[in-house]
């Protein structure tokens, strides 16, 4: 009876080693396909609240779903809110993501915990922040997608020259220091339009700021400042920001001056569209924030994948003119957002840098 249970127990363990040994094979193929299917993962530290963040996340949702990445959106109310970046940062890094893409106003309050993270090998990449200016060590920059405001702004100051056949007095009115885009739209549009040597600029001092009350003022004096008997010596206006452009519109068609000024602004207000279908503006720029969306997962994938970038990716700016206003481009940066017009977005995309080529882009 002992011999037969040792018979039969040993044949057991025989056959246990012989299923161990033909299972082992396919246990780890099974596991290999596994981590070959799991998607890199990268975080997005930004606010998602705004139609303008509802476009750059479907532009970043669809470079995700080409690229075969997994995006965790942290949601964060403001891009000045450093405490909470870094605790984002941090709570990224714990979760072990391959990349973070991270929209802030001043990357140099992030370092530490950027420094971290990229100890752990994870890949940092800025989006729609402003770049830091060059320094000795090009090391310590991080890669950034944005929009390049100052170039935007030397566009503005070209297109303004042509229309004003390079010679009359130019006011450019002034937002706030504070704001890092409006600043470096009117520092590009004051050294471009300062080559100029017919065009006199005025007004490049005066801040109007963020208060509609006191901006309201400022702009009705300035505006009696260089006016009389329903005639002004201003032949062209450049604003920096939508809700200053649109109290200049309002104040201008109170004032109904008999000569015509050239406008333009930076802005999707519909008050802008109005004014170009009235001739009150002839041209205004948007920013394009689905496609900065999917340049910056993109560029995230090519990191990932070690390929080496440009530390500076331009996501550009659409101009917009009485020509264009009707293209379906145009029609999908001025509209609310909808799964069609974001396509359009996504699916056209024209360069438009130069604005003499606008009309060609939007064929």
């Amino acid at each position: 009876m002992n011999r037969i249970s040792s018979l039969f127990a040993g044949l057991f363990a025989l056959t246990g080693i012989f299923i161990v040994a033909c299972d082992w094979p396919l246990t780890r193929q099974a596991k290999v396909k596994m981590n070959a299917d799991r998607k890199p993962t990268v975080g997005v530290i930004a606010n998602r609240t705004t139609p303008y963040w509802k476009a750059v996340e479907f532009g970043a949702n669809h470079s995700a779903d080409k690229n075969n990445l997994h995006l965790i959106w942290h949601e964060i109310a403001q891009s000045d809110n450093f405490d909470q970046q870094v605790a984002a940062i941090h709570d990224l890094s714990t979760r072990r993501v391959q990349g973070i893409i991270i929209a802030t106003h001043n990357e140099l309050m992030l370092r530490e915990a950027i420094e971290r993270a990229q100890n752990q090998g994870i890949q940092v990449l800025l989006i729609d922040s402003p770049p830091l200016p060059n320094t000795e060590n090009h090391a310590d920059q991080l890669p950034v997608v944005t929009t390049d405001q100052y170039h935007a702004g030397q566009l503005a100051a070209g297109e303004m020259a042509e229309l004003l056949q390079e010679k009359g007095r130019v006011a450019i009115i002034r937002y706030s220091p504070l704001s890092w885009k409006t600043e470096k739209r009117e520092e590009g549009f004051l050294a471009q339009i300062r080559s100029y040597p017919e065009i006199k600029v005025v007004g490049h001092d005066l801040y109007t700021g963020t208060d509609p009350r006191v901006a309201k003022e400022k702009l009705t004096n300035f505006l009696q400042l260089y006016s009389w008997n329903g005639h002004t010596e201003l032949d062209g206006i450049f604003i920096s920001d939508e809700s200053t452009a649109c109290e200049m519109l309002d104040l201008i068609e109170q004032k109904k001056y008999e000569n015509k000024m050239i406008f333009m602004a930076f802005g999707t207000d519909a008050r802008l569209v109005t004014g170009l279908l009235t001739y009150r503006v002839d041209a205004f720029f948007v920013e394009q924030p689905a496609g900065m969306g999917q340049q910056a997962v993109d560029t995230m994938a090519e990191m990932l994948r070690g390929q080496n970038i440009a530390p500076f990716r331009d996501a550009g700016v659409h101009y917009v003119t009485i020509d264009n206003l009707y293209s379906p481009y145009s029609q999908a940066l001025l509209t609310p957002i909808s799964e069609n017009s974001l396509e359009i977005l996504l699916k056209e995309s024209p360069d438009n840098p130069n604005p003499s080529d606008s009309d060609e882009n939007d064929e």
